[in-house]
């Protein structure tokens, strides 16, 4: 054999040894979202994710956690690290993954118009086109569905709502599992997080007048942790009102108060 065959055969035989690697390291996006979001907590450890993707490799060893941490340092809008600016080298397999999306809801499309109908988007938003409360809860949860059709949408299967899912890594994944998703505290926007009402912070006093506030009846003040003498509104997560609005946001018992404090303000601020 030549000089130049022997020169293109071990061409051919490095390509075929770097293309087998590759694909031996190739970590796919999507299946680690639906796999820490199939978790009640959304979150695994780096451990149980390396023996879930490269199931050879001895789980006593550390091998292949530089190569996920990499990826999963390439992939933040879908995760979120205990140390992210830990030295990839000294990595044990201890530290925490969290599921995510940053993907949220159009804000134009979920307001209702003087028309009575939900305002019409350019669909250049990068946000999905689907009724609040079927996104954070179920179709059987929204109102408007046994009555007639929600104005809003109940579909991730629409053309826009598709590409938005695939370009999040999401596509693919179920009704049941996107709400799951969209409900964790990591995946909660200023769409999908209830408002302070303005009307009952009002300096003059005047109180909502709605029957059914859709927003929380509490101190804004309070929130911000500037509430000085003696207030009259409401500083408990408890009230009644504050409760109903919090159940249409499809929270549950594992938000605590202060973690509601945290983003409430976060995002009264941002």
């Amino acid at each position: 054999m030549n000089n130049n065959n022997n020169h293109r055969y071990a061409s051919r035989s490095a390509s075929r040894r770097r293309s087998r690697s590759s694909g031996r390291d190739h970590i796919n996006t999507f299946e680690i979202v639906k796999l820490i979001n199939s978790t009640e907590a959304g979150r695994l450890d780096l451990g149980t994710l390396r023996n879930f993707l490269f199931r050879d490799v001895d789980p006593r060893s550390n091998a292949k956690f530089q190569v996920i941490w990499r990826h999963l340092l390439q992939n933040k809008e879908n995760f979120i690290l205990s140390d992210q600016l830990k030295d990839a080298k000294a990595l044990s397999g201890n530290e925490t993954v969290w599921v995510r999306t940053v993907l949220t809801l159009c804000e134009t499309h979920c307001r209702r118009g003087k028309d009575g109908r939900n305002r019409a988007c350019d669909g250049d938003c990068g946000a999905l086109h689907v009724c609040r409360t079927f996104l954070l809860c179920s179709k059987d949860a929204c109102p408007f569905n046994s009555k007639k059709k929600c104005m809003f949408g109940h579909s991730f299967a629409t053309d826009h709502n598709t590409e938005l899912l695939k370009a999040h890594n999401l596509y693919g994944l179920s009704d049941a599992e996107l709400q799951k998703l969209f409900r964790r505290r990591p995946s909660r926007s200023a769409n999908t997080l209830p408002q302070v009402c303005i009307y009952y912070n009002k300096a003059d006093g005047k109180k909502c007048s709605k029957e059914k506030c859709k927003s929380l009846h509490l101190c804004s003040d309070f929130i911000q942790q500037c509430c000085e003498g003696d207030c009259s509104r409401n500083h408990r997560f408890s009230a009644p009102q504050v409760q109903r609005v919090l159940d249409l946001y499809a929270f549950d018992a594992s938000w605590s108060g202060e973690m509601l404090l945290e983003d409430l303000r976060h995002f009264m601020t941002a």
